[in-house]
């Protein structure tokens, strides 16, 4: 079950670095035999060492792509500070990481034995196991270039693309991952289980993220007790002759402890190790390193691979991709046209004569389910576009349900999902219907305990105190497997794709009956029937391939093809990474939703909100639309949604949300005491020493103010109260603020916004956070903040359900064309709080409140009348109209405001237009 890695003690291994160049042209998807090593900072052997060593240990590496050393310095006055570069470490502390050292491995954790488990079933004579990829990686240069000749992604580019785009990931993780090492850290034994402990700042929110069976680099320093930093380290980095002859560093015992991770609470942010067995406590501080393994792309680099290997037999054999014939497929689910889809000669009825699981689903939800089980509309993939609230997940559940009790009652299915915490949603709504004979929840071998539910646990494998396979039988009489996307390769290394099945299949029969000709019947045999993906927008594409590869069938000709069903919303936040490449941000759902078949359908959101009359018979014969427009939100109050529904969903949410009016008895509401307000801050942005991040002292006290007046007034728990910020050092200051006095606030979720998506609270406190202008272009190349972020700033809105709290600077957000909607709404209902004009008597060092870090007073802002929206949303016209038939209007409420009433006017008048 286990493999010991290979254990080099070589006196003069420098493994410890921080590369800009550290295998730039090794291959991503190779694995390693030996764990990842840790980056810190390359001395590169080949080059000359510089007259000044210290300068060298001192650099800090920049992007990938930035001028060589030989590249001339710049003049000072063209040079500005960097906002945003790492924490200054004491040079005896960072050299530490650059001396030779001998590297001990501690044993890895037990993985799965896959040539064993297929071993278990299909023999040496069948199926083997998959063979480790080692594709040559483009330099840097040929990756650029190649994304500059490559606007968009297309069946002869799909490899070379994805495979550049992942190697620059890759990288740009592994440089990424130098900002999270630490130095100077306590490391704790502890004896209850022969491990030891260290706490990891970020670790709750992924920065860094670390996985059971990943390996920590450690070295113990020796420390000076007079000044409390590594012994002798000023003779030893100064001294190029030292150095050079590879002498190892006074100021740490001389070994290199790769450290392997056995447990991890990500709540707390502690991690567990297991040291080497050699391990000597001396100090029991020390500096650690974190890295990316590589074998962590390969999944995505064999799902290229193999998808690129169908696309290209496609178009080889036929020449075209419309043809019809073998291995159509992955074309048809990739890349979709007009000539796949199917046509209707009439209009659907309405009517749907199925007995439905779930009998509180919608209109929308059931015609979403019907379109989905007719399958009239071709052979391409199904998309459920959910806005938030609107059911996406119950939608698939549903899907699910009537999926498997359809004839034959043998139907198998794979269910995917981009993260653990939505694949267990899906799982725990299943298992109401399932039992653990039915149901599995596939986790990763390196997944925690502690990260899975009390009540799923039932519906997982466990051996060896680990997540793992049932034997081959089990494994194939389950009807659902639930898992990611990325833990699909799971299946796929375990050889029970389709595709490996019926060539299974084929052979035994072939040799059970030579000479036998195969019965046609088995053609048709397919293990995994339907594909459903939920939070499709969230995932690489890379990621969904992995998944689509397990329920590929082998031959396109086959009668009975795999249904693929995605669920998502592309107006939110797509998949996350670090190099921040606009094709790898783009998920296949959003992709598919971009080309002509969904996009230009006369039932498209967007074809809906242009279109100027009705569709009606006369419209047909048109496509059956191969997709369902979900409208119903059952989250949040109107004005919650109001701004979200205009500016991403043409104008098309519906809100149906019950007890939505909860907290209208808070007395914090302002004019017309709509769940929304906008409090505007003058509080200074503030730069934090450790970890160049940002945060805003004003803001977080107004956060926690506004958290504590809603539990006092009793109308909410602390738990139905997040407060979130974009900017992580703000979050951090939050999480510090409200749990001292006079807050003492510690059941306040508060986490970043990515963090989030996905989630709901009845009240969501927004601290925007930033508050000058001149960071803004900064922040927009870093894809930080919410200005500017238009997929950031409706996930921050649409997680609210009853009441929502935005503090922020109005003149910095108004530089953004959504947040200037959004404060034009406020502004004109009198949803707004202005900053105290005086100083404030609990935190004087804030000076004056009103006027921002650059001279502007924050109460002066308003809507310029060039800036109004030209279009307000239906919802927000359909609250005034309820505010008049109730009487509950008031200019007084208003202060009176000619404004407003002209407001009211032209509303009625845009009202009366669109009904004429």
């Amino acid at each position: 079950m286990s493999s010991t890695p290979n254990k080099d003690t070589g006196i003069q291994d420098t493994a410890i670095r921080r590369n800009t160049d550290h295998q730039i042209n090794a291959p991503i998807s190779t694995p390693s035999r030996n764990p990842p090593v840790a980056a810190d900072g390359p001395l590169k052997e080949h080059a000359a060492q510089p007259s000044n060593p210290l300068s060298s240990v001192d650099k800090v590496p920049e992007r990938l792509n930035t001028v060589s050393l030989e590249t001339p310095l710049r003049s000072y006055s063209q040079w500005k500070p960097d906002t945003y570069a790492p924490s200054f470490v004491p040079q005896q502390l960072r050299s530490v990481n650059f001396s030779p050292a001998t590297t001990l491995w501690s044993e890895p954790m037990p993985t799965m034995d896959y040539a064993q488990f297929i071993l278990s079933f299909a023999g040496t004579d069948y199926l083997v196991a998959l063979e480790p990829l080692t594709p040559v990686t483009p330099s840097l240069q040929e990756q650029h270039a190649q994304m500059q000749v490559t606007p968009h992604l297309d069946p002869a580019n799909y490899r070379q693309s994805f495979h550049s785009m992942l190697s620059y990931e890759y990288e740009a993780q592994l440089e990424e991952h130098t900002k999270y090492n630490m130095y100077k850290t306590e490391v704790k034994y502890e004896p209850a289980d022969n491990t030891f402990s260290m706490r990891v700042p970020g670790l709750r929110e992924n920065t860094p993220r670390v996985d059971l069976g990943d390996y920590i680099s450690l070295r113990q320093l020796r420390l000076d007790p007079t000044t409390s930093l590594p012994y002798m380290m000023p003779p030893w980095y100064t001294s190029g002759q030292e150095r050079g002859m590879g002498f190892v560093s006074p100021g740490f015992t001389g070994l290199q402890h790769m450290a392997c991770v056995v447990g991890l609470v990500r709540a707390t942010e502690i991690i567990y190790f297991r040291m080497d067995s050699s391990f000597v406590a001396e100090s029991m501080i020390f500096n650690a390193c974190f890295s990316v393994p590589s074998n962590r792309f390969q999944p995505l680099e064999r799902a290229v691979l193999d998808v690129y290997t169908q696309l290209q037999s496609a178009m080889q054999t036929f020449g075209d991709r419309r043809s019809a014939g073998r291995n159509q497929w992955i074309m048809h689910t990739l890349y979709p046209e007009e000539i796949n889809g199917e046509y209707q000669v009439g209009l659907p009825q309405g009517v749907f004569h199925r007995v439905w699981v779930d009998t509180t689903l919608n209109f929308e939800q059931r015609r979403a389910v019907d379109g989905i089980m007719r399958q009239n509309y071709g052979k391409i993939p199904f998309l459920v576009s959910g806005p938030p609230g609107t059911g996406k997940t119950k939608t698939l559940i549903e899907t699910t349900l009537q999926w498997l009790s359809r004839s034959p009652p043998t139907r198998h299915m794979l269910v995917c999902a981009p993260s653990d915490q939505a694949a267990d949603v899906l799982a725990n709504r299943l298992r109401v219907f399932l039992s653990p004979k039915d149901l599995f929840r596939l986790n990763a071998f390196s997944r925690s305990f502690a990260e899975v539910l009390d009540e799923l646990l039932p519906y997982c494998y466990i051996k060896e105190a680990s997540f793992s396979l049932p034997s081959f039988s089990k494994l194939m009489s389950y009807k659902v497997v639930v898992t990611t996307c990325r833990d699909a390769d799971i299946l796929v290394q375990a050889r029970v794709t389709n595709r490996d099945l019926l060539t299974l299949e084929h052979r035994l029969l072939k040799h059970i009956n030579p000479g036998r000709a195969i019965p046609h019947e088995i053609h048709n045999l397919l293990h995994w029937t339907a594909l459903l993906v939920d939070e499709a927008a969230q995932a690489p594409e890379p990621e969904v391939d992995i998944a689509l590869t397990v329920v590929a069938p082998p031959l396109d000709s086959l009668k009975k093809r795999p249904l693929v069903v995605m669920a998502g919303d592309q107006q939110q936040l797509g998949p996350r990474t670090t190099s921040k490449q606009l094709a790898l941000e783009t998920s296949l759902f959003e992709r598919l939703f971009d080309r002509p078949i969904y996009r230009d359908h006369s039932e498209s959101r967007r074809a809906q909100r242009v279109q100027s009359s009705a569709i009606t018979s006369n419209s047909t014969p048109m496509l059956v639309p191969p997709f369902a427009n979900l409208v119903r939100n059952y989250r949040s109050h109107p004005a919650i949604l109001s701004i979200p529904s205009a500016l991403f969903y043409h104008d098309s949410l519906i809100p149906e949300a019950t007890n939505s009016d909860r907290l209208k008895d808070w007395t914090g509401w302002k004019g017309r005491r709509w769940p929304v307000l906008f409090a505007s801050s003058g509080g200074g942005d503030c730069l934090e020493r450790e970890g160049g991040g940002w945060y805003n002292i004003r803001e977080a006290y107004k956060a926690c103010d506004y958290a504590l007046s809603l539990v006092n007034s009793g109308l909410v728990q602390q738990n139905e109260i997040c407060i979130m910020s974009p900017f992580p050092a703000q979050v951090q200051m939050l999480r510090r603020t409200i749990r001292r006095p006079p807050y003492s606030l510690y059941a306040v979720n508060i986490g970043p916004t990515e963090a989030f998506q996905g989630l709901e609270s009845p009240v969501v406190i927004l601290c925007t956070t930033r508050a000058r202008s001149r960071f803004l272009k900064d922040d927009n190349a870093r894809g930080l903040g919410v200005i500017n972020e238009a997929k950031r700033f409706n996930v921050a809105l649409t997680r609210a359900k009853q009441g929502l709290i935005v503090l922020g600077n109005p003149w910095i957000l108004a530089t953004d064309s959504n947040w200037r909607a959004f404060l034009g709404f406020c502004r004109r209902h009198g949803l707004w709080e202005d900053e105290v004009v005086t100083e404030g008597p609990a935190h004087p060092y804030l000076g004056k409140l009103h006027v921002d870090s650059e001279g502007r007073d924050v109460n002066s802002w308003n809507v310029e009348d060039d800036v109004t929206p030209a279009f307000i949303s239906r919802l927000e016209t359909g609250l005034i109209y309820k505010e008049r038939d109730q009487g509950t209007y008031s200019e007084a409420s208003m202060g009176g405001s000619h404004e407003d009433a002209m407001w009211v006017s032209g509303l009625a008048a845009e009202e009366a237009l669109r009904e004429g």
